[in-house]
């Protein structure tokens, strides 16, 4: 699932503003399944002095591919937020990760 707000689109009438949320929640949710397909890379870093967390910083990131995503639905949430939902056929699925395992 994707989620992007309407409002926060920067185009100039609510048509396009409409369909740049519908693009950003449907890439929201393309890296929330390269997320679940492929996994997240964590960087983290921690200062600590005379026991006292000085510095706390965490950094994630996705790399994948992902093909065959079929959109299930894309609804209006709200007044202001468009909602995709995408899904992986099982076969394609089970495809990408024996290619991604080797």
């Amino acid at each position: 699932m994707g989620y992007a707000s309407i409002s926060a689109q920067p185009a100039k009438s609510v048509n396009q503003r409409r369909l740049m949320a519908i693009r950003s929640a449907r890439l929201q949710a393309m890296r929330n399944l390269t997320e679940q397909v492929h996994g997240v890379q964590i960087d983290s870093q921690t200062t600590i002095i005379d026991a006292i967390v000085q510095n706390d910083s965490l950094r994630a990131s996705v790399d994948g591919v992902i093909l065959g995503a079929k959109t299930v639905r894309i609804n209006p949430v709200g007044r202001d937020t468009y909602e995709v939902v995408l899904e992986l056929d099982q076969a394609l699925l089970s495809n990408i990760m024996r290619t991604v395992r080797g």
